[in-house]
């Protein structure tokens, strides 16, 4: 009786390296078969709109080849195992383009310390009856002692086949020249470390025009459709005779073919580099992401790759000669590993057979119906928020429908107005929509508007703020889609502790909040308070941070840090009490002579004629004090912190404080009022002090107190960062909101 295998990969939209992992598993696959006589059906799982698969009919499905780890097939995995179709992993792979999270991640390898990957893909690999990953870096972020290494199994596809296509027009143009070099053109959209395709491009061209002033011939070729035109615009600006556009995109036999007959190639993406290995050609990858090391690395060919943040001119031109000078050692070394991965990934296939042949059919059964698809509908969840402007992005109005959809697969979506410019959209929150409401100048009737065309398509309804029109909102969208969820964020302050429940909110209202799904408040204080006087049940979530990971992304060390004592807000709001903080300074500057204090932010309404006026009362702080006006580079934000010695937020009243959170993920130490979230953000006081609103002396007591301890600022730079990304990291607090919401 033959046995069924659902092979995932990126399929059926001509991606070059990916149709061939999908061969090579095939033939290999089929061939083990053979060998224990069972005959072996493999179907591809595409991804092409409309198409459909029922994966109970299945006996194994294999995450394959390729960086697909943390990508939408993880939950295709995730439905498998929920129907008792085993799971296997198969040379697979983990990308990221995050410059400094690469620097970590590669450090942490070499130093043998503990970098994990997110928790969605190590529970993939947990649940695998079998897992090999493509190399060591995957094995290191996986932390599981029963992954074995593979190699990226397309390295092997020279000893599968040995017969490959011949390119006439190809073939004229090398004319049997033994100086002929591949290059490999196209566009990630910017999504590479250091994000400067363009300038990228400048350097390939400038060094390609000095290989044929040395003489060599260039064929310049794409592994991707949409590359074809920045392959032909790239050819134009060379304009030389010796250059060849290949204008399609041949399949693996194709490209091997001609890699085949060339000295060396320069990839800039990955099929080139893996093709140039399986035949045993020299390579230079331009590595924008971290699969271009991780793949290096797995051949012990580091010297190869050049990070596409450091490309230059002449680096590529020495490592074309470092290339040429090392011809036959780099061809033996390439040859070494093929054999021990070939080795690897023979017994592989062998235990993957033997496992499908040993593990009978289990009856599994769906929803009647059930179909799982790639474009399988999403639940929509949409933040309702009218007056959103960039900075909310970065916030909890946009960083948790933008968590959501990032990692637990909604379809994210903010309700505004839609006014300004969003940058943030560009790379903070990038994929997150932002579905425009009708503007007519009454708010409540625009939003009541929004709601009635769009309600029905709305799953989960996310809310701000106990207010009455939020409550009006919510009744209108229960009674337009009573199957639909609400999940309404109290960011509450301190006045609610004076608000009586059956007094303020009417009969009809505290129905209304029985209608909520999830409520939840950020502090610990007001979470105990509500529960214990409101007859609802509220959740503790606090605010957070956004990092890629799971885990500490940043190791931020004390030597970093300078002498700064730094608060980071719209500069001069009442709310903020930015001048308490500069009175306080101005009566520690003399023995805090090498400290400096910079105001982070945009200076709002008159506070610019308090400055002017606190400059002429202390003239010897005008240097000392610095304001910086409003930063909105996160990486320059992020540095600020990272410089900061002592975070200072000296508010009068805050719900949370996101900055808070961004503070101690940096390491800082936390001075601030005695706002609700303070004894949250400093674990009751072991992170910070918290003095009392509006009390410069006291403020300067801690300051000075702080300042003058070295020790205990070392001490909690060290310790606040792991509490931070333990506590306030906003991907496991919507992992928590995700969690509460399916209840």
């Amino acid at each position: 009786m033959h046995k069924k295998i659902l092979y995932l990969g990126w399929l059926g939209n001509g991606n070059v390296g990916h149709e061939l992992l999908f061969e090579i598993f095939k033939k290999m696959i089929t061939k083990e078969g053979k060998n224990h006589k069972l005959p072996i059906i493999i179907d591809k799982y595409l991804q092409v709109e409309n198409y459909e698969i029922d994966l109970t009919q299945y006996d194994l499905v294999v995450l394959g080849g390729g960086s697909i780890f943390s990508s939408y097939l993880e939950e295709v995995c995730l439905k498998a195992n929920s129907y008792n179709v085993p799971i296997i992993i198969w040379g697979t792979g983990l990308d990221n383009r995050e410059e400094k999270q690469i620097d970590d991640i590669i450090k942490t390898y070499n130093n043998n310390e503990k970098y994990l990957c997110n928790a969605g893909t190590r529970i993939i690999a947990n649940l695998a009856a079998l897992a090999g990953v493509r190399g060591n870096i995957e094995k290191h972020m996986l932390d599981d002692e029963r992954v074995d290494v593979l190699g990226d199994p397309s390295i092997i596809f020279g000893l599968l086949s040995k017969s490959y296509p011949r390119i006439k027009e190809v073939e004229d143009f090398i004319d049997n020249d033994e100086n002929l070099i591949l290059i490999n053109w196209g566009t990630s959209y910017n999504n590479i470390i250091g994000n400067n395709e363009e300038n990228l491009r400048e350097s390939l061209e400038e060094a390609a025009k000095e290989l044929l002033k040395r003489g060599y011939k260039i064929i310049v070729y794409p592994t991707w459709n949409l590359d074809i035109d920045l392959c032909r615009a790239f050819v134009n600006n060379l304009n030389s005779s010796n250059v060849y556009l290949i204008e399609r995109v041949y399949d693996g036999y194709g490209l091997a073919g001609i890699i085949q007959k060339c000295k060396f190639t320069i990839n800039f993406k990955m099929s080139g580099t893996l093709l140039s290995v399986a035949m045993k050609k020299p390579f230079i990858s331009l590595a924008y992401g971290l699969k271009s090391y991780s793949f290096a690395e797995s051949i012990d060919s580091e010297d190869l790759i050049l990070f596409t943040n450091e490309m230059s001119v002449s680096k590529l031109l020495k490592k074309i000669e470092y290339v040429e000078e090392n011809y036959n050692r780099l061809q033996r070394r390439f040859e070494d590993f093929i054999k021990i991965y070939n080795k690897k990934q023979i017994k592989f296939a062998g235990k993957i057979v033997n496992f499908i042949k040993d593990t009978p059919f289990l009856k599994r059964s769906a929803p009647r119906g059930y179909i799982v698809s790639p474009l399988e509908k999403k639940q929509v969840f949409t933040t309702l928020f009218p007056p959103l402007n960039n900075s909310h992005l970065i916030k909890d109005v946009g960083m948790i429908p933008y968590m959501m959809q990032k990692y637990f697969k909604y379809d994210a979506k903010i309700a505004a107005y839609g006014k300004g410019e969003y940058s943030y959209l560009d790379k903070e929150v990038k994929g997150l929509k932002v579905d425009k409401i009708e503007e007519t100048g009454e708010l409540h009737n625009d939003v009541l508007n929004y709601l009635l065309k769009n309600a029905k398509k709305i799953d989960i309804l996310h809310l701000f703020h106990p207010e009455l029109a939020t409550l009006e909102w919510i009744y209108i969208y229960k009674s337009l889609n009573p199957k639909g969820k609400v999940y309404l964020k109290l960011d509450a302050n301190s006045n609610v502790k004076t608000w009586d429940y059956t007094e303020i909110f009417s009969e009809k209202q505290r129905r209304i909040f029985d209608e909520c799904d999830l409520i939840s408040v950020e502090t610990m204080e007001l979470y105990r308070h509500l529960n214990e006087n409101w007859p609802i049940r509220v959740e503790y979530l606090p605010n957070g941070f956004y990092t890629e990971d799971f885990k500490n992304t940043l190791n931020i060390s004390y030597e970093e840090k300078e002498n700064i004592i730094c608060t980071v807000g719209r500069i001069g709001n009442y709310a903020k009490a930015n001048e308490i903080l500069m009175e306080a300074f101005a009566k520690v500057s003399d023995e805090l002579k090498d400290w400096t204090l910079r105001m982070v932010g945009p200076v709002e309404g008159d506070f610019t004629k308090h400055i002017d006026q606190y400059f002429v009362k202390y003239p010897q702080l005008k240097d000392r004090i610095i304001f910086t006006g409003e930063i909105t580079d996160r990486k320059v934000l992020s540095n600020e912190y990272r410089k900061t010695k002592i975070f200072c937020l000296p508010s009068r009243w805050e719900s949370f404080g996101i900055v808070l959170g961004e503070a101690i993920q940096h390491g800082c130490y936390i001075i601030g009022s005695n706002i609700l979230s303070i004894n949250d953000i400093t674990d009751n006081k072991k992170y910070g002090d918290a003095f009392e609103v509006d009390n410069v002396n006291q403020l300067s007591e801690f300051l000075i107190g702080a300042c003058n301890n070295e020790e205990k600022l070392k001490s909690v730079c060290n310790e606040v960062q792991n509490y931070a990304y333990e506590k306030f990291n906003w991907a496991k607090i919507c992992s928590k909101i995700d969690r509460l919401l399916k209840q």
